[in-house]
């Protein structure tokens, strides 16, 4: 696998948390939380393993360095979106709306990063570094799962 694979494997799990999170309205409010504290733990890690196993490389670069630093930014948006909604009950309009545009603006960032940014990548990376960093990815994010499980 390389990473190219790996990050869209985390894409997919973010699609379906959000599908899960935007199509069970009427689920109780206990099981929303537990989708949303999963989204939350694993695209807070995941974003940050990637700006440093994936992006690093990228933003030495100058032809994707502004790629990259938009990608960055697109991290931050969600986080702060993530926080505010970890403040908000989850049972309400206003909880389901700031959703929404959680939704928005991951389904944005993945798809740009999934065309745009790999297609950088992969006229600055080797196919050997892809593959490394796929391994380097993958033991970061267990130690960081490791660290936040209690």
């Amino acid at each position: 696998m390389d990473i190219y694979a790996r990050i869209r494997q985390d894409h997919d799990r973010f699609r379906d948390l959000l599908h899960r999170l935007c199509d069970g309205k009427d689920q109780p409010a206990d099981r929303r939380a537990a989708l949303f504290d999963a989204l939350k733990r694993e695209v807070w890690l995941h974003s940050k393993v990637e700006e440093l196993v994936f992006y690093s490389p990228l933003m030495e670069q100058r032809r994707s360095r502004g790629e990259t630093l938009e990608g960055i930014a697109e991290h931050h948006v969600a986080e702060r979106l993530l926080d505010e909604l970890d403040g908000i009950p989850k049972d309400g309009e206003a909880w389901m709306s700031k959703l929404s545009v959680l939704k928005e603006n991951l389904d944005h960032h993945m798809q740009e990063e999934e065309k745009e940014i790999f297609d950088s990548a992969r006229k600055i990376l080797s196919d050997e570094q892809a593959r490394t960093m796929a391994g380097d990815f993958d033991r970061r994010k267990k130690l960081g799962l490791q660290a936040l499980t209690p």
